[in-house]
């Protein structure tokens, strides 16, 4: 937008992901104002096609903006594209059904496609919106007077109309209707649905049939509307099935106590209808009971219970997109630490009440907690620029702001301290981010993990003698102080899998801890967990770690031969100390040398003289000193150095 392509910036909207549709909303917004500029310039110009590109891109851009669409069909006009006109027509009004102007655009393409009854139909349909809106339009006014003129002109005098005739072409209608409504189709519904009542004004179940064509469109007011017109016309309760339709509208409308009653004087008035307002109004009673336990929930910080008690409340005809009670929904999810859900909910909220400010907050915080710290801002900046008075959302903003700075000051703190190795700074920062708000999960076990890595490398560190660059360090000191580090490790990464921390690293962590404090078993079983149970299971890298883990184990359960022989120094011996160490041991170990001895304490000798000498013949042959050094044990020595043999073997023939 900055650099005056807003095409390129359209098409970068449209081919974002659908989970940042929502933060895009602003500069989908503005974009789609730029591209309707450029068509509108383009339209002037008589450049029909590439208008009609642009707008086509703004109706992407906004699908609910009747304008572009009612645009389009303008240029097809232009273009004499008639069937095109038409289709962009419908869209506007489906986009809106109280935009008038796609009722004018729609009628003037049917003119010229011979269809003037329909064309009549969306003239009259358009003019309804407008008189509902206290508004007036000349240029459909005089085109309806003229359609009408030719309709009268056109009839045959011969044939005087009989009294029934309205009434079969409003039956008419009405079966087209229907079908236009099973069809999904409910702005073509409602507009034959008009043209029925125009036919037979006197029929009050044409209002209900329009009236369910409103609702599908959510336009709830309007069906309320349609059906108080068409219960002037009941007569004995034949039109019980208009007033069910009504409760259900002031139901999505907040208004229950007037939706009962009205199925209350359906009730007492009887007709065909009266077991269903009875269950309709059962069902009413119903919901009330559950949306109190809800409230009585909430109050008690129940989240659980105001969850199923809330859930039954929106199952209640009309009650599904009642934007209070999905409110208290996603604050009962956010109770239960479910922000997904919690944000998904007020998202829907919202669909149902774009200026309710609580939901707005709710989402943020749901995003929030969830890590996605930018996203929430840019949510709580929209609704900002929806209500720019809102001192709660602007006051919310403002702390998000203040965390989010000090969160990005401390990471970058603590990568520049893992840097130069300083692990207990780390520690120490770490410990200092789980002050900056506590409520936040994700932050929290982000810290936790951070500060578990800084325990462990500090470990590693202090094993090793700790740093000798430090003037007074004391090398036993440092690796007695090993083992607590590791623990804490331990500990920390424990919390980070509790604050919900989905990844591998908590589970290689632990098990890293629990080798270094030599516990081999519960390291592999820790894998084995995180493969099992976690999120490893598909990463080969913590499988290759369990191999490892395996392999350590086995290493720790074998016999050490240096110290079998004696060897003061195994890291640095060479093969004369080897054998030198081994005549002393042998010396001690010889048959000669336990005369006077048990017959059971002269087999122990014997066994241990016989494991002496398999000691040498090992570690005074490289090839297996070297795998024994790696941590192979005697008979893995005795596996491999066999399969060098045949690999020789193979090589020779």
């Amino acid at each position: 937008m900055e650099l005056k392509k807003p095409s390129e910036a359209a098409n970068a909207v449209l081919r974002a992901p659908m989970q940042y549709k929502s933060q895009l909303a602003e500069v989908s917004t503005t974009v789609a104002a730029a591209i309707k500029e450029l068509a509108n310039g383009k339209y002037k110009a008589a450049a029909h096609d590439e208008a009609i590109a642009f707008y086509s891109i703004g109706a992407r851009l906004e699908p609910k903006n009747p304008v572009f669409f009612s645009n389009r069909s303008a240029c097809y006009q232009a273009k004499r594209q008639w069937r095109d006109a038409v289709s962009s027509a419908r869209e506007a009004i489906k986009a809106d059904p109280l935009f008038a102007k796609g009722y004018l655009h729609l009628a003037k393409s049917l003119l010229q496609l011979n269809s003037p009854l329909e064309a009549r139909c969306s003239l009259e349909e358009g003019l309804q919106v407008l008189k509902s809106e206290g508004k007036g339009n000349p240029q459909m006014e005089d085109l309806l007077k003229e359609l009408l003129a030719k309709e009268s002109t056109s009839a045959t005098p011969a044939a005087a109309p009989s009294a029934n005739s309205g009434a079969a072409r409003a039956d008419k209608l009405k079966e087209q209707g229907n079908a236009a409504y099973k069809a999904g189709s409910y702005p073509g519904a409602m507009k034959l649905y008009t043209a029925a009542i125009s036919a037979d004004p006197g029929n009050g179940a044409y209002y209900g049939n329009r009236a369910a064509c409103w609702m599908m469109m959510q336009q709830y007011e309007r069906a309320v509307e349609d059906c108080t017109t068409g219960l002037r016309h009941d007569v004995a309760g034949e039109l019980g099935k208009l007033r069910a339709r009504q409760a259900t509208a002031l139901v999505s409308l907040g208004k229950v106590e007037r939706a009962m009653d009205v199925l209350e004087e359906g009730i007492t008035k009887g007709g065909p209808h009266l077991a269903v307002l009875t269950e309709q109004r059962k069902g009413l009673e119903g919901m009330m009971t559950h949306k109190r336990k809800a409230e009585d929930a909430l109050s008690k910080e129940d989240y659980r219970g105001a969850k199923i008690a809330l859930n039954k409340v929106l199952t209640t005809g009309g009650m599904e997109h009642n934007a209070p009670t999905l409110l208290a929904l996603a604050q009962a999810h956010m109770g239960l630490g479910d922000y997904y859900e919690a944000g998904a909910v007020a998202q829907k909220a919202i669909a149902a009440d774009p200026n309710m400010q609580a939901a707005y907050l709710l989402r943020a915080d749901s995003l929030y907690y969830m890590g996605e710290t930018a996203k929430a801002q840019q949510h709580l900046s929209a609704a900002l620029q929806r209500d720019p008075d809102s001192n709660a959302v602007a006051k919310r903003l403002k702390e998000l702001r203040s965390m989010n700075k000090q969160m990005e000051s401390l990471s970058a703190e603590i990568k520049e301290a893992h840097s130069r190795r300083g692990y207990a700074e780390v520690v120490e920062l770490a410990t200092k981010g789980m002050q900056i708000d506590p409520q936040n999960k994700v932050y929290q076990g982000k810290m936790y993990l951070t500060r578990a890595k800084g325990y462990n490398n500090l470990a590693i560190k202090q094993k090793g003698g700790g740093d000798p660059r430090v003037e007074g360090n004391d090398p036993e000191e440092q690796k007695a102080k090993a083992p607590g580090s590791w623990q804490r490790a331990m500990q920390d990464a424990s919390k980070a899998i509790y604050y919900g921390d989905d990844t591998t690293a908590p589970y290689m962590l632990r098990s890293g801890a629990l080798q270094g404090l030599e516990r081999w078993e519960e390291a592999v079983m820790e894998i084995e967990e995180c493969i099992s149970k976690g999120p490893g299971s598909q990463d080969r890298s913590v499988h290759k770690k369990l191999e490892e883990a395996k392999f350590a184990l086995k290493k720790s359960k074998r016999e050490d031969l240096y110290k079998l022989l004696g060897v003061e120094n195994p890291k640095t011996a060479t093969e004369k100390e080897i054998q030198k160490a081994y005549k002393r041991k042998a010396l001690t170990l010889h048959p000669d040398k336990q005369s006077g001895k048990t017959d059971e304490e002269k087999a122990v000798a014997e066994e241990e003289f016989k494991r002496c000498n398999e000691a040498l013949e090992i570690l005074t042959d490289p090839p297996r000193k070297q795998l024994w050094d790696e941590g192979h044990d005697i008979e893995s020595i005795k596996q491999q150095m066999e399969m060098r043999k045949q690999r020789g073997h193979g090589g020779f023939f």
